[in-house]
């Protein structure tokens, strides 16, 4: 199985101080007025490694075990199930 999760950055808490100038189009904008993020924005240097850490704690808290040569393999004994995390890609065999 392939999986591609759109906007996965989207879903990725930010973990530090990032802000960003509004669009014109927010009604708050103006010249003065920055907005801080709560979640990853495209572009941000964390934004690959918080959705890494986001896919990685949920992919856990269902029973599977982080790699420990390659921390983006994934092992479910249970199921007899590898998954192998990319970036916004998983690909899983069993």
């Amino acid at each position: 199985m392939v999986n591609d999760v759109r906007r996965a950055y989207f879903y990725a808490k930010a973990t530090r101080d990032l802000y960003i100038e509004l669009f014109k189009e927010d009604p708050e904008a103006g010249p003065d007025v920055l907005g801080k993020l709560k979640l990853c924005l495209y572009g941000t240097r964390d934004a690959a490694k918080s959705w890494q850490e986001t896919l990685s704690a949920q992919l856990v808290s269902c029973g599977f075990k982080r790699g420990v040569g390659h921390p983006a393999v994934f092992h479910h004994e249970k199921r007899d199930l590898l998954t192998l995390v990319h970036g916004d890609d998983c690909v899983t065999a069993g």
